[in-house]
């Protein structure tokens, strides 16, 4: 982990996020301009990258849609909405053999379940 200064932009960048259900970077400028509208698209960028880099952040990588970002950085796997997008956590791991090669370390992974949402099952009733 590199150490870096805790900037107020950083602070209102972890502000924002934590009014937000694992936004986009998008969602998290946008939010960020609602409390300081001279800070810059590139500036919330790059923090966001520097805190998913140091680990104060979890990148989540959605097939077919913009990358997202969740605080919660406790161990768990994610759902997401076939139909709306929507991002859930789910505190489930399980239980996974991972395979030990010369080529790779693997010092992570990622589990992502898709389906419908609650709202979306019931729009389709």
């Amino acid at each position: 982990m590199i150490k870096t200064r805790n900037t107020s932009q950083k602070q209102l960048i972890l502000e924002a996020i934590s009014h937000l259900e694992h936004p986009t970077c998008e969602e998290i400028y946008a939010e960020v301009l609602k409390q300081d509208d001279s800070i810059g698209r590139a500036t919330v960028f790059r923090n966001v990258k520097t805190l998913t880099d140091n680990k104060q952040l979890v990148k989540i990588v959605v097939p077919k849609g913009a990358l997202r970002y969740d605080m919660s950085i406790k161990k768990h796997s994610h759902f997401i909405c076939d139909r709306c997008g929507k991002v859930l956590d789910i505190f489930y791991l399980p239980n996974i053999d991972i395979p030990k090669s010369n080529l790779y370390e693997i010092d992570g992974y990622s589990l992502i379940f898709t389906g419908l949402c609650e709202e979306c099952k019931k729009k389709e009733r």
